[in-house]
């Protein structure tokens, strides 16, 4: 059976929800919000999803929080960009060289990709700016004006 919510009131329908069909929580929090009494059907559905030995798939799942890691100092960010950039002159493929500074530096792979990138970026822009800067020109002086 399956119901839906209309003025405030719960309708039934004699049509049985399809097997492939997503489970509508909207639907019980709107009933638990409104004035409307419990029907036995709904209270075992609530039920459900609290009890874990209810054998449903309809339950509610404990979230832990992920741990994150340890960050960087900025130092070790300028070494970690430093050195996958010397080992990748020195030839050495650049999965190796990240593989060894993640166990080295004790980060993962992922952080020494971003600090590279990030400082891969910084050193672009720091080169764009030093080509585009004006070699310094002599100005004539001002005329000295009497008074």
């Amino acid at each position: 059976m399956s119901c839906v919510l209309k003025d405030g009131e719960l309708c039934y329908y004699a049509v049985d929800i399809p097997k492939d069909a997503k489970p509508d929580l909207k639907l019980l929090a709107d009933v638990l919000r409104s004035e409307i009494w419990l029907p036995p059907d709904i209270r075992c559905w609530l039920a459900d999803l609290v009890d874990p030995g209810a054998g449903t798939t309809l339950q509610f799942k404990k979230l832990s929080k992920r741990k994150g890691g340890a960050k960087p100092s900025p130092v070790i960010d300028f070494e970690l960009a430093k050195y996958v950039e010397a080992q990748a002159r020195l030839g050495v493929p650049r999965k190796n060289t990240i593989a060894d500074a993640a166990e080295g530096y004790g980060v993962s792979r992922s952080t020494i990709e971003a600090r590279f990138a990030t400082y891969k970026k910084a050193r672009d822009e720091h080169d764009r700016i030093i080509s585009e800067q004006i070699e310094p020109f002599d100005m004539p002086a001002a005329p000295q004006v009497k008074k």
